[in-house]
């Protein structure tokens, strides 16, 4: 919630969408909240993100333990086929 992003598990139809196996780590990103941490550091809804601190992420409440430590995160974070590292303070 301090982030301002909502994450949701992969379904059936996102994953033939993307072109991704039930093994590929993530989860995709339903909802950003302007002004807040997470459209600043330029995340943006339907992109993927599959890694934090270079742990793979494969359900949302995997994604909301990971976030809940205090300092930076490391969010390896995909768009259809590009890839990218966001850094967000935590």
């Amino acid at each position: 919630e301090a982030l301002g992003i909502t994450v949701r598990d992969m379904t059936y139809e996102v994953r033939r969408y993307f072109q991704k196996t039930k093994a590929d780590a993530g989860v995709i990103i339903s909802k950003i909240e302007q002004g807040k941490k997470a459209a600043v550091a330029g995340l943006r809804t339907f992109e993927i993100i599959t890694h934090v601190n270079d742990r793979p992420v494969s359900s949302a409440a995997g994604f909301k333990k990971s976030i809940a430590a205090p300092g930076e995160l490391s969010l390896k974070v995909l768009r259809m086929t590009k890839g990218r590292l966001v850094r967000i303070k935590n």
